[in-house]
């Protein structure tokens, strides 16, 4: 997955910003021409000492918050997996408990409200001579 990443990060570097022309890119990016073209065509894979400095210099001139999405590189969601004391986990866990109660009384005020507003959408219809959309309307001129 790292490298189909980083093949379409290259890519997409030299098509959207050199015109599709390898050459430039490989200048830009200060690497051999046949190198490039190489990595690109999937006949050599590069290495993590080689493709590192490159991504660098890509990521370094076009990832910039103004220029976010050129690429449209996605990158993998990192997650803190270092250790915390206990007395943090317990205020983390009672944390993430009052979230569950307060989400459950927002579900429940949810509900109320959407209640109410049934109850005042039928009000409503009641008082202009509404039916709802199943029920036959009555014409109150017939007899």
């Amino acid at each position: 997955m790292f490298a189909e990443e980083t093949l379409k990060i290259l890519r997409d570097f030299v098509e959207k910003q050199h015109g599709g022309v390898t050459l430039h890119a490989s200048k830009a990016l200060g690497i051999p021409n046949d190198t490039l073209n190489r990595w690109i065509k999937g006949e050599r894979d590069p290495s993590l000492s080689k493709i590192g400095p490159v991504m660098d210099k890509i990521l370094w001139n076009h990832a910039l918050p103004e220029k976010i999405g050129v690429l449209e590189i996605k990158f993998p969601e990192v997650k803190n997996t270092a250790p915390c004391s206990e007395a943090e986990y317990q205020r983390l866990r009672q944390e993430l408990e009052n979230e569950r109660k307060r989400t459950a009384e927002l579900e429940k005020k949810l509900i109320a409200a959407e209640a109410i507003g049934e109850k005042l959408e039928e009000m409503m219809n009641k008082q202009l001579g509404m039916n709802k959309p199943d029920e036959p309307r009555q014409n109150k001129n017939c007899a």
